[in-house]
């Protein structure tokens, strides 16, 4: 079969066909995949590559992020063939759960391969150009690299496996864009951020302390680190208090993806907790 791991040299044939499949996927996203899990994507090709896929595995959940299958190459079920490479790598690994988001055109693509419908997730691209609603007295400070296993097992319980490596490289990558919240010395909330070429994105975003006001203080530390420009995240519909927090930006699009989960589910009783997804590629 015509499969072989995608390398960073197959970038630039990557970041052409997302463009010219219509997808908003940055260099650095795929650079970050590859990090993560430098044997988890793959590559279809013949005489030329015609479609890839990214994924990674964490202690025992793996991630399918991005499948993107050129025009010429549809019918041909080279996006089956790849699903199925990229789940018995990650089942190789060790991985008794994988989860994906799709789009409605996939749904039905990631049904024959085992995966089912666990949540709907709200995706949303806002303008930052005025920022209006920030707190004048934000409590939240910087993420230092001595709270990382603090984070880390936050982050653990609420979304149900252990994402250290996933806690780790944001932070190396954006120090000024991570932010926590404290209380009685103990860490109850955490905020981190990207640069991209199209923006910036949010996620991870969570607050274990019941209150909707530090929710709302860890968002707006983060937004408050970014210039103006468009941001890009996503979130739970069923955590109500996410949704009315993020209204306050001025919305350019918003749509719905499904959470897809093949074996063990992930994020169970953690939604109220868990306000913004690291990432649709991260899991």
């Amino acid at each position: 079969m015509p499969i072989r791991n995608l390398t960073p040299d197959d970038l630039e044939f990557a970041l052409s066909l997302t463009t010219a499949e219509g997808w908003s996927y940055t260099r650095g996203e795929l650079e970050r995949m590859l990090r993560l899990d430098p044997e988890g994507s793959f590559l279809y090709e013949e005489d030329e590559p015609l479609a890839f896929i990214t994924c990674v595995t964490y202690s025992g959940t793996g991630v399918v992020g991005h499948l993107v299958v050129s025009k010429e190459a549809r019918g041909r079920k080279i996006g089956h063939s790849l699903v199925k490479r990229a789940i018995d790598y990650m089942s190789s690994r060790g991985a008794d759960s994988v989860l994906l988001y799709a789009t409605p055109e996939g749904v039905k693509l990631y049904e024959k391969h085992g995966f089912r419908r666990l949540r709907e997730v709200s995706c949303v691209h806002a303008t930052l150009q005025q920022k209006s609603h920030l707190m004048d007295s934000n409590p939240c400070t910087p993420v230092r690299k001595g709270d990382l296993e603090e984070i880390r097992s936050i982050d653990a319980r609420l979304f149900g496996d252990d994402r250290r490596r996933l806690i780790q490289l944001l932070y190396e990558e954006f120090p000024e864009h991570s932010f926590k919240l404290e209380k009685n010395g103990e860490i109850v909330g955490y905020s981190f951020g990207r640069t991209t070429p199209t923006g910036f994105d949010l996620g991870p975003w969570a607050c274990i302390s019941g209150s909707r006001r530090d929710a709302e203080a860890l968002f707006w530390k983060v937004i408050s680190s970014f210039s103006e420009g468009t941001i890009f995240f996503g979130v739970f519909p069923e955590n109500r208090a996410a949704v009315e927090i993020t209204d306050a930006l001025s919305k350019v699009r918003t749509w719905r993806t499904e959470l897809m989960v093949r074996g063990a589910e992930r994020y169970g009783s953690g939604i109220q907790q868990f306000f913004g997804l690291a990432a649709f590629e991260l899991g």
